[in-house]
């Protein structure tokens, strides 16, 4: 698998669109995907996401795509 095969699938492990209804949420995962972001600066956890499945797959996603 390489990291392209990796980037659909965390794409549609966790997908914006249908998982949460938040369109700057979904635009920075999209760019995460395509590789146009190196780091993701938030002001604390619960602003990526409050429950817990989706920190755990944003966070695998990152680990994915290089994000730490």
């Amino acid at each position: 698998m390489n990291k392209r095969d990796t980037a659909l699938t965390s794409s549609k492990r966790l997908s914006p669109q249908s998982t949460w209804n938040r369109p700057e949420s979904a635009k920075m995962l999209e760019g995460i995907i395509q590789g146009k972001y190196s780091r993701v600066l938030v002001t604390h956890p619960d602003r990526l996401s409050r429950d817990e499945r989706d920190s755990a797959e944003l966070k695998e996603i990152f680990i994915e795509h290089g994000i730490y």
